[in-house]
């Protein structure tokens, strides 16, 4: 009986250690100058729901279906450097892409409200996989013969998957220490987003060319999950790097309207404090609806 209550004893004790000797997933949070803040920075921009398109006042029980894309500037190698979290790692294969593409569906309510969706599907694009969610709400209105503002408020939720630490040319790269003859990972991007903004316009040649200008806010939560088994010993690289950030945004575009139901936009899209990208987006309503009583 003895021999039993310290053998159970010896395995309460032991069973923590063995677990942590086995590595709990290292959670790193690096401060606001670091790469990995300027890295979720840059990459969060052009995947802000903002409405990319001037606040025109849409008819009761519309329905617009749009598409939209939005450039990914470039990133120098060293920025892609993390400084802090993971040292001696190279540079993260984070530039594989150079344009997000949305779609989007719009319904209207009464009284200018309206309430949209967006999704990107989890399709294998230069092996990265995105699963992303974007919901907004907002109020458009008419100020004047030719004026509109637009409150819109927004989210965006979801994944990106995709070999961000080692891809397979690094793992066959001898000159890349952290990566050569490991496995390829399978790093996970969840870029949360909550925000929103102020938009004016005043349109022109009878409401047909509207250019707009806006300012908001945005409240990033990114979360970036490693997933990498090294070379050599086999070890399970589950590191968990983590930021809480706030930006201020501001937008400013010009919508041209061929027809009553087709809506053609350019836009400039800036957090100051990372960087400025163009959208771009063709909306269509498929459904007219009718005035609002």
């Amino acid at each position: 009986m003895r021999r039993i209550l310290f053998a159970l004893l010896a395995g309460a004790v032991l069973l923590p250690v063995a677990a942590s000797a086995q590595g709990d997933p290292v959670v790193c949070k690096p401060g606001k100058n670091t790469n990995e803040v300027g890295l979720f920075g840059h990459y969060m921009v052009p995947i802000a729901f903002d409405a990319a398109e001037a606040p025109v006042t849409y008819p009761l029980a519309a329905m617009r279906l749009g598409l939209e894309a939005s450039y990914i500037p470039k990133l120098d190698a060293a920025k892609r450097v993390p400084s802090f979290c993971q040292a001696g790692q190279g540079p993260l294969n984070t530039d594989d892409q150079s344009m997000v593409y949305r779609p989007r569906l719009l319904l209207s309510g009464q009284k200018g409200l309206f309430i949209e969706v967006s999704w990107i599907p989890p399709v294998s694009v230069s092996g990265i996989k995105s699963n992303l969610f974007g919901v907004a709400i907002g109020r458009s209105t008419n100020t004047g013969k030719n004026g509109m503002a637009r409150l819109r408020l927004f989210t965006v939720f979801g994944s990106i998957k995709g070999p961000f630490t080692c891809s397979k040319d690094d793992v066959a790269n001898p000159a890349d220490a952290e990566c050569f003859n490991s496995q390829v990972s399978n790093d996970r991007f969840k870029p949360t987003i909550f925000g929103g903004d102020l938009s004016v316009a005043h349109a022109f040649a009878n409401r047909r060319v509207i250019p707009y200008l806006g300012l908001g806010m945005s409240f990033l939560r990114p979360r970036f999950d490693v997933d990498h088994v090294t070379a050599d010993p086999g070890i399970v690289d589950h590191t968990k790097i983590q930021a809480n950030m706030t930006r201020f945004t501001a937008h400013g575009g010009v919508t041209v309207v061929p027809t009553n139901r087709l809506l053609l936009t350019a836009e400039g899209y800036a957090a100051p404090a990372d960087i400025i990208t163009g959208r771009v987006m063709l909306s269509w309503a498929f459904r007219a609806g009718k005035k609002s009583r």
